[in-house]
């Protein structure tokens, strides 16, 4: 009885290796799908749901900030140093925030960290030493599930991480007119434009990076050398 029980545990063994196996070689032949971008949408909207921004700081250490279950609503401004239109709308978003800078936490999210420092530094005093939190070096991940490839973009987030409130572009046109409708805020308009080739703009006031692709015109484009739109190569 010994041996013949033996047996069975051997053979249940053998089984579950053999199927732990069958099971992988599956895996390999047909992998699972990547995650992707859902197809047709290039920015978020009311509703979505934000995960946590994971990247670094101002002082390239590791970090995370959480947006669900902030103790206030989360104002995110999506900005990058090199950025025309962050440039020309400095004035807009520190109104913006001077307005209510006890209703939100303000974050600063920059797409590229070269200048970075000295952006803030230039910027900090018009935000009238209000709490700031600047994170930059978004995981790949975060960047693609909430489509931040675009600058500047504007969301305010629910205390529950859900996005109540979203404008795209720098605060003109009727853009502008929404947000100081959002948050009785009076904006002081623009600054001067500058150029820099290595840029692609659209007509809504956002500015993209090298690579980055989105619809231009009703076309899917791709940001190119020389701050031309290309057909896209991915």
């Amino acid at each position: 009885m010994t041996f013949q029980r033996a047996g069975y545990v051997t053979l249940g063994i053998l089984a579950l290796s053999l199927g732990l196996n069958v099971y992988l070689g599956l895996r390999v032949v047909n992998p699972q799908p990547a995650r992707r971008v859902p197809q047709g949408k290039f920015a978020l909207a009311k509703g979505d749901k934000m995960s946590d921004l994971v990247g670094r700081g101002l002082d390239g250490k590791p970090l995370t900030v959480r947006l669900n279950g902030s103790a206030k609503p989360t104002l995110v401004y999506v900005m990058s140093p090199e950025c025309i239109w962050c440039t020309r709308n400095e004035a807009n978003f520190s109104a913006l925030v001077a307005t209510h800078r006890d209703s939100f936490d303000v974050v600063l999210v920059s797409l590229v960290e070269k200048g970075l420092a000295e952006y803030v530094a230039k910027v900090r005093p018009d935000l009238e030493d209000m709490p700031v939190t600047v994170i930059t070096a978004l995981a790949d991940r975060v960047r693609d599930t909430m489509f931040l490839h675009s600058t500047p973009q504007t969301i305010l987030v629910s205390t529950d991480g859900v996005v109540s409130g979203y404008w795209p572009g720098a605060y003109i046109g009727t853009r502008a007119q929404e947000i100081e409708a959002a948050f009785s805020v009076k904006l002081p308009g623009l600054l001067p434009a500058a150029v820099d080739a290595n840029l692609c703009e659209d007509r809504n006031g956002l500015s993209y990076s090298r690579g980055a692709i989105a619809v231009i015109d009703g076309r899917k484009r791709q940001c190119g050398d020389g701050g031309r739109w290309l057909d896209p190569t991915r």
